[in-house]
């Protein structure tokens, strides 16, 4: 499920804003939907998940590249370069996909990195019956803080990102294209 085509607003005073966020919404159905809130703060950017579904939030697949495929993950894409055209259709240096879930009782999280500036080798190509999506970059990241807990009809987290790891600086007031789900 992605949350699209909603204005979500990243309020400043860390992850105690949390609280007093407004959150984006999707429902799939009656146990499938969530929301998120986020927040940032000089050094982070938080964001709140409140999930309804069936299943935990755990990946079993060892290959970090895959790991979208054997379970639940958060889904956060973000766009941090505010130079690069925001009504482009292909991907810019600065876009960054992370998922992150729990492994064998451990956060992990991997950022995808459609495009990096200066790369010049060879893309990592990951095919899906719906095509093919190539990377110049994807790696396993243990900087990404994770606490999650079950509720009564599925799970709360709280990722926690540096914003080195994106490359971003948020600045009060301006726009930024992201796109979050699980």
């Amino acid at each position: 499920l992605r949350a699209k085509s909603q204005r979500l607003d990243i309020v400043r005073g860390g992850k105690a804003a949390l609280a007093n966020a407004k959150g984006v919404s999707k429902t799939a159905d009656s146990s499938r939907a969530f929301t998120v809130r986020a927040s940032y703060d000089a050094e982070n950017l938080y964001l709140a998940y409140d999930v309804t579904t069936p299943f935990d939030l755990t990946s079993e697949i060892p290959d970090p590249k895959l790991l979208f495929k054997g379970g639940n993950v958060l889904d956060i894409q973000l766009a941090a370069d505010p130079a690069a055209d925001p009504k482009r259709k292909t991907p810019a240096p600065g876009d960054a996909r992370l998922l992150v879930t729990m492994q064998k009782g451990k956060p992990a999280a991997v950022v995808y990195r459609p495009k990096v500036k200066g790369f010049a080798g060879e893309p990592i190509i990951l095919t899906s019956p719906t095509g093919k999506e190539p990377f110049d970059a994807i790696e396993q990241t243990d900087k990404v803080g994770l606490e999650s807990r079950k509720t009564p009809t599925g799970f709360s987290a709280t990722v926690t990102i540096p914003l080195a790891l994106l490359g971003w600086s948020p600045k009060p007031g301006a726009e930024v294209r992201m796109d979050v789900g699980y």
